[in-house]
């Protein structure tokens, strides 16, 4: 027989590892229903006129926002600027990516959507800059690492 100590050990234990496994089930899920919503929205620009679609491909910073998210202002901009021509904008933003993953959907969306144009808001997630605790008499500080950011802002472009 197990003792009460152990009893509530092994409780908190197994509530801790239930919760996780909720919250990440939850996630997903959330995860999943947002991109649904996205390639409904997708869809609704497809149905569109042809004239001229935009492909915007990124980060977070694409995909998130729904209706307020730069894809989709951008559509709103241009189809409202002029009646020439009607525009459709692909939002295929993912959330937490790095520009290699999204080089490596590029292929399959040219493929899919057939786009006149490529709108790219990469580079987010590649990159970090490091922040280090330097010592001496004074109490700590924090500074940037120089060398580390000299390079960085010789990437920027």
């Amino acid at each position: 027989m197990q003792s009460p100590v152990a009893k509530n050990i092994t409780l908190v234990i197994s509530s801790l590892v239930f919760t996780f496994l909720i919250i990440e089930v939850v996630m997903r899920l959330f995860g999943w229903w947002h991109i649904y919503l996205q390639e409904n929205q997708n869809r609704l620009s497809a149905t569109a006129s042809q004239d001229i679609s935009i492909l915007c491909i990124g980060e977070s910073t694409t995909a998130l926002g729904g209706a307020n998210s730069w894809p989709r202002q951008l559509e709103r901009i241009l189809n409202n600027i002029q009646n020439d021509k009607t525009f459709r904008v692909i939002n295929r933003g993912i959330s937490g990516v790095k520009t290699t993953q999204i080089l490596e959907n590029l292929p399959g969306y040219l493929n899919k959507y057939r786009p006149t144009y490529v709108l790219a808001m990469v580079g987010i997630n590649d990159e970090t800059i490091n922040l280090v605790a330097s010592t001496d008499s004074s109490p700590i500080k924090r500074s940037l690492d120089e060398a580390h950011l000299d390079s960085l802002f010789e990437r920027l472009r």
